[in-house]
């Protein structure tokens, strides 16, 4: 459904696993409901055990062209806490 990236949030400056969906997921609309139904459901929750959401979007033509082709523009990410790193 999607690929997971380490990477740090500029804003928040907290280490952050990056998670965008694959292109041929997000293609069919049922994928991207439930791609939104789940960033939904998880950032109510609060949880030792259950990582934080800091932040969601869609890919830019700006982050896209900045990834040398990893993601790609339109795609649906989100950004949480980083599993056994804390924030």
């Amino acid at each position: 459904m999607a690929e997971v990236w380490k990477g740090r949030h500029a804003r928040q400056d907290v280490a952050v696993a990056l998670r965008v969906m694959s292109l041929q997921v997000s293609k069919e609309q049922a994928w991207r409901a439930a791609f939104s139904d789940e960033i939904r459901a998880v950032a109510r929750l609060y949880h030792p055990g259950i990582v934080l959401i800091f932040d969601h979007g869609i890919v830019s033509e700006e982050a896209a062209e900045a990834s040398s082709g990893r993601m790609l523009a339109g795609n649906p990410w989100l950004a949480m806490e980083l599993a056994g790193h804390g924030t």
